[in-house]
């Protein structure tokens, strides 16, 4: 017997179980966004994405967002002498 918990505030349709691969710091960032909850993450990402498209459809590239991720740095040969 399972117990009854807290109805999800997200009541406006059947909620599906679905596996999704992420790595993790877009697991931390979903985790933020959903104050600790991966789900609600996911939920107020894709939220956020849908109405950006709304807004503006014939944008779709500008959805996607770079990782804030600074390449890295090429070694600095020694001088010669």
């Amino acid at each position: 017997m399972t117990k009854p918990g807290p109805k999800p505030k997200h009541a406006d349709g059947a909620v599906t179980p679905t596996s999704v691969t992420i790595d993790d710091m877009t697991r931390r960032r979903l985790l933020v966004l959903g104050k600790g909850n991966l789900s609600e993450g996911i939920r107020v990402s894709a939220a956020v994405a849908y109405h950006r498209y709304q807004v503006s459809p014939d944008s779709r590239n500008d959805l996607h967002v770079e990782l804030a991720v600074e390449p890295a740095a090429k070694p600095v040969p020694p001088p010669v002498d």
